[in-house]
């Protein structure tokens, strides 16, 4: 599931301005931040963890578990 908030970029171009997806989980990941439900939470392309510091993309951190995942704190960012 995603959810997405859109604006219009300084040309009229519509972008994603901040991004929430929430992942089921592979149990066969090899991966093992993936395996088990899990979030990521971008803001301008940028990723953070489940404190609301910046981190790589493709990080472990990126990979929220839903359980330690916090909208009201991350979402304020």
């Amino acid at each position: 599931m995603r959810y997405q908030l859109e604006t219009f970029d300084k040309s009229g171009k519509m972008c994603v301005k901040a991004g929430v997806r929430v992942m089921p989980g592979n149990p066969y990941s090899p991966h093992l931040t993936q395996q088990k439900p899990y979030v990521k939470h971008s803001v301008n392309g940028k990723f953070f963890d489940k404190h609301g510091n910046i981190v790589p993309r493709k990080s472990a951190e990126a990979h929220i578990p839903t359980n330690e995942y916090n909208f009201e704190k991350i979402g304020k960012l």
